[in-house]
């Protein structure tokens, strides 16, 4: 079998790459100050667990108008969460609003039961 011969190199080129570079016996190495780049620091996420629970409460009882308690809890992981997870302090208080509102809801509902009742036994006491 022939092989093609080599073509020649071009005047001034060398006829191969030279055996070392960036002082290892590798052709392929990085050229000198060109190796890997420093690695990235690891910054462990945020810690949002209280603040997202709080948040998913308030979603809860807002939109199916759960019991009482939903509320409670929301608005004290809420509170916590503001203290202990800065970082999702907008969550935190996004949690607190909606739990907020859906309490006072809660609560308005009750004096109006309460209400509703008083005035019910007055008027049934009137006609006996």
């Amino acid at each position: 079998m022939n092989y093609p011969q080599q073509p020649t190199p071009q005047p001034g080129q060398p006829a191969y790459p030279p055996a070392s570079y960036a002082g290892t016996s590798n052709p392929y190495a990085n050229p000198a100050g060109h190796g890997m780049p420093p690695p990235v620091p690891y910054y462990p996420a945020p810690k949002r667990g209280m603040s997202i629970a709080s948040l998913v409460l308030g979603l809860i009882a807002l939109v199916f108008g759960i019991s009482i308690i939903v509320q409670i809890v929301g608005l004290i992981l809420g509170f916590v969460a503001l203290g202990k997870e800065p970082e999702a302090r907008g969550i935190a208080i996004t949690g607190l609003v909606l739990n907020g509102i859906t309490f006072i809801g809660w609560i308005v509902f009750i004096i109006v039961i309460v209400l509703a009742a008083a005035v019910s036994a007055g008027a049934a006491g009137a006609l006996a």
